[in-house]
């Protein structure tokens, strides 16, 4: 099977000696984790994300991108990327539109990039990482919705990957990437590299060495980046009851703190509108829980104002979903949040003989919406069974989640209205998890 974005985290290197610069869903839900073996599930991003680095947006399926004639301003603009593979190889096809009207996504004109490359969006300018290599090319889009590249930054000294899922955008002129034994912070504005985070040395847990969360785990918000560490093996899954939340100051690039969070594989971040964090786990949680025994899945919040866990606050998705595992919250609005419910009795499964693998990653997925309260999640209208993995995107007005198809080899964008429905918008080739407005 071709490679997926079912990316588990980073390892991180027990020695550490590599210094960190500081760089950047958020971004659904996308290329390939550090371990060979993560091939099959996520955010889960971006930005892919469910993470919260950025403000993600949509795609159309139009081509129209002149001045309006009735009211002289120019149209609502989106871009898209989506990465398609083959047994042989992949490549990421970045599509400007004009519109998010449901139908297919058509190629044509499209942007390709060898690799599983990737994109972000920070204010005006398009950011797409490499394929092939640790390069980040900046993009602006001009009144056609024609990509014109404007200039390039290696990572080559400090790490062997710079993809977008191992970036998280703080403002137009700080991101940081992802690396090794911390962090390397960049200026999108220049281009250049200007400085590196260190972390503290995490030894292995139960025999587990420590991961690092992609960018779907990742939150910035009042100059802090707050960047989870969980300790999951994806390749059999098996992982610890807790996991930590690494606090960078930004404004000194320094650790200020390191959270004890009570909830496992901690790799999903979303936050609300009055600036509240939350943190939950990504999609291989289920198959640890109920193949091997291992923890309840949870998610923990920070409140907004705060740099620490809210005490009074934890949340254990199975006491609200009927008793299932569920992974990837994502949150609509102050009172109510997304996730992706496992049904662990929707397809048989015999741990003699069967493929945990297959099973956590099959088709065995309902979305559901939580009251962030406490209550019982009800079942999301208008999405059927799916893989578990996704990225949210929010546009100017809406959001949108990106959902795979089976094996990930194809993707539906869905508006999730405030009636709770799930409206169907884009269908794609590919496994896609960045979607943006431009204007």
């Amino acid at each position: 099977m071709a490679h997926i974005d079912l990316r588990g985290g980073r390892s991180l290197s027990s020695s550490l000696t590599v210094p960190l610069l500081a760089a950047c869903c958020l971004l659904a839900s996308a290329c390939e984790d550090a371990d060979a073996d993560d091939e099959d599930g996520t955010s889960s991003d971006t930005g892919g994300t469910g993470t919260t680095t950025g403000t993600s947006t949509a795609t159309t399926t139009g081509t129209d991108t002149g001045t309006s004639a009735t009211t002289g301003e120019l149209p609502p603009l989106y871009i898209v990327a989506t990465a398609v593979s083959t047994p042989e190889a992949s490549n990421t096809y970045v599509k400007v539109l004009d519109s998010l009207a449901p139908g297919p996504l058509d190629l044509t004109g499209a942007r390709e990039f060898a690799g599983w490359s990737d994109l972000k969006v920070s204010g005006d300018k398009v950011f797409v990482s490499s394929g092939e290599e640790p390069l980040v090319m900046r993009f602006s889009v001009d009144e056609a919705g024609v990509l014109v590249e404007e200039g390039r930054l290696s990572f080559m000294n400090y790490s062997d990957d710079a993809s977008m899922y191992l970036q998280a955008f703080v403002d137009p002129s700080t991101a940081f990437l992802v690396i090794d034994s911390g962090l390397v912070r960049w200026d999108p504005s220049a281009l250049a590299i200007t400085g590196t985070v260190t972390y503290p040395i995490l030894e292995p847990r139960e025999g587990i060495p420590p991961k690092t969360a992609l960018d779907r785990g990742i939150a910035v918000r009042d100059g802090h980046v707050f960047h989870p560490i969980n300790w999951t093996d994806t390749a059999n899954f098996a992982m610890t009851a807790e996991s930590q939340i690494v606090v960078v100051d930004v404004a000194t690039n320094t650790v200020v703190s390191i959270l004890d969070a009570p909830c496992p594989n901690l790799d999903f971040a979303s936050s609300d509108a009055a600036g509240n964090l939350y943190f939950s786990n990504w999609v291989y949680s289920p198959g640890a829980t109920l193949a091997q025994g291992d923890a309840p899945a949870c998610a923990v919040r920070i409140l907004a104002g705060s740099l620490t866990l809210d005490p009074t606050w934890t949340l254990q998705f199975s006491s609200v979903t009927g008793g299932h595992e569920a992974a990837a919250m994502s949150v609509i609005d102050g009172t109510s949040a997304l996730v992706s419910v496992f049904h662990e009795e929707h397809e048989p499964f015999d741990p003699a003989v069967d493929d945990v693998r297959a099973w956590v990653f099959g088709n065995n997925w309902r979305f559901a919406v939580l009251p962030l309260a406490g209550g019982p999640a009800v079942d999301l209208t208008g999405i059927d069974w799916h893989a578990g993995g996704y990225y949210s995107a929010r546009t100017f007005d809406d959001l949108y989640i990106l959902v795979p198809g089976e094996d990930y080899t194809s993707t539906t964008a869905y508006r999730i209205g405030p009636d709770g429905v799930a409206h169907p918008s884009l269908d794609m080739d590919g496994w896609s998890t960045r979607l943006y407005q431009l204007r």
